[in-house]
């Protein structure tokens, strides 16, 4: 993907909520997602049970779909996750996409835009998290208030369904930032070859239980 095609293609931001207690694999519970330049809404699920509905307390946040992983088909995201055609961004972009991966099964996860990696092109950190991201590119200032909500638990309060849809509702207004910083900067062609150096499957690939129980295990481990 280039800065031109990024400019022209689909957008779909994406993001997971999931829980990761006593279990190998992160049990995933929540998949947000906000349709954005010319994506397809009725691409995906919008309605009970496969999507969550919550009182939206801006435009930006009434974009977002709030996807159940616990009763909605995963073929709709599937679709979006292998399409080269369709510009996924994703905040720190690998752990998201190891559980939707894992979830529908996609063979890859091609043009996928990472906010986190763009902003150390722009000057920023590229440690950067999401909240701060937010707040340098859109003035927004997220609440993060249900870090240690369990995800999986049925029915979800209207404040954690609104504390989600916070997650993707401004990411996509954040990436076109960047790309106008990284433009001004002259770094943009760098930005995407960087991304597009990302773009292997072993990458969002989780290693099976064998596999983890041969590696070794680091030193003074027990």
């Amino acid at each position: 993907m280039t800065a031109e095609e990024f400019a022209r293609i689909p957008a779909l931001a994406l993001d997971t909520e999931f829980v990761w207690t006593k279990t190998y694999f992160a049990r995933l519970g929540l998949v947000q997602a906000a349709p954005g330049n010319g994506f397809d809404r009725a691409l995906l699920p919008s309605a009970p049970p496969a999507a969550m509905q919550f009182r939206a307390r801006s435009e930006a946040e009434a974009a977002a779909i709030l996807l159940d992983p616990l009763a909605c088909p995963a073929a709709p995201v599937k679709a979006a996750l292998e399409s080269a055609g369709v510009a996924k961004i994703l905040h720190d972009a690998d752990q998201d996409l190891r559980h939707l991966v894992r979830w529908t099964g996609a063979a890859a996860a091609p043009s996928v835009f990472d906010t986190r990696a763009a902003a150390g092109f722009c000057g920023l950190p590229s440690t950067l998290s999401l909240a701060a991201l937010l707040e340098e590119t859109s003035g927004v200032k997220l609440a993060k208030t249900e870090t240690r909500t369990d995800w999986c638990r049925r029915p979800l309060s209207p404040e954690q369904l609104d504390y989600a849809a916070q997650d993707v509702a401004w990411l996509e207004e954040a990436a076109r930032e960047l790309v106008r910083r990284a433009e001004k900067r002259g770094t943009a062609a760098w930005l995407f070859e960087e991304l597009a150096s990302r773009e292997t499957a072993d990458r969002v690939a989780e290693p099976s239980v064998e596999e983890a129980a041969r590696a070794p295990r680091p030193h003074g481990a027990a």
